[in-house]
């Protein structure tokens, strides 16, 4: 059983979609938790009162003060009560049989993180239109095979997209000590720590997430700070990098050149 943790802020026109895919998979969800981090539009508590759907006893709702994606991450996590964890944002879906493709994939690789490839969504559901928008993901999948140390290649190009591509252990969550205070690379700095150090699968045969991209994601805020945090990461692991041998540091410095980071 699952713990879905879902941070949310703002996203009611995604409500219905994001439900009725959890439905979809719901005998795999032991609870769902929103975390409302502060959201403005004030609605979704009495939303999530008046659903009647099949999930709606595992549903809990939790309101805060808003705090960032992580703090939303930090306290869902906490409050659960399962030791898997998925994390779905609230404009962004679960592919059909994630969640049950990821309980095998834990079991035969003794894995404590997993996550798939991901497609690209538009506000209505859809596929995104403009694969242009996403090239650097396909630039991404085909450099697997230039690394030998993955971490390193998500120094690149973060391939896994999203938090809501994490399926994971509380213990791995518990041992990285959660989500640091990241606004647009949280997700970035929690994978690499746990690739680090911790067994993990990267699914490469399946889909796990629809990635909603829309106007106001947060990563498109701003190219320029994005690249500052990531650099911040990388700044800060390049000692973790080079304790691992000469050869995975010379990957942890050809990707940082490439993606053009301040290291």
């Amino acid at each position: 059983m699952y713990s879905v943790v879902i941070p949310y802020f703002n996203h009611g026109l995604y409500l219905p979609e994001l439900l009725h895919c959890l439905e979809n998979q719901f005998r795999h969800i032991g609870e769902i938790i929103f975390v409302d981090d502060g959201s403005t539009t004030g609605d979704l508590y009495t939303r999530l009162k008046n659903y009647k759907g099949p999930v709606k006893s595992k549903i809990e709702y939790i309101h805060k003060i808003n705090g960032g994606t992580h703090s939303a991450l930090n306290l869902g996590i906490v409050r659960a009560s399962h030791e898997h964890i998925a994390i779905l944002n609230s404009d962004d879906l679960f592919d059909a049989y994630r969640l049950e493709r990821c309980d095998d994939l834990l079991h035969d690789h003794q894995a404590d993180l997993i996550f798939g490839k991901v497609t690209f969504i538009d506000t209505n559901g859809g596929a995104y239109p403009a694969p242009m928008r996403h090239e650097w993901y396909n630039i991404g999948l085909n450099a697997v095979s230039n690394y030998e140390f993955f971490p390193a290649l998500l120094i690149q190009e973060n391939i896994a997209v999203t938090t809501s591509n994490f399926t994971f252990k509380r213990s791995l969550f518990n041992t990285l000590g959660g989500f640091r205070p990241f606004r647009y690379a949280n997700d970035l700095d929690f994978l690499i720590r746990a690739t680090l150090n911790s067994p993990y699968h990267f699914d490469q045969e399946e889909v796990h997430t629809n990635y909603r991209l829309h106007d106001s994601n947060t990563i498109s805020e701003s190219a320029d700070l994005t690249t500052h945090e990531v650099s911040c990461i990388a700044r800060d692991l390049r000692s973790q990098f080079h304790e691992k041998g000469s050869s995975v540091y010379r990957e942890y410095l050809k990707a940082c050149e490439i993606r053009g980071l301040n290291v």
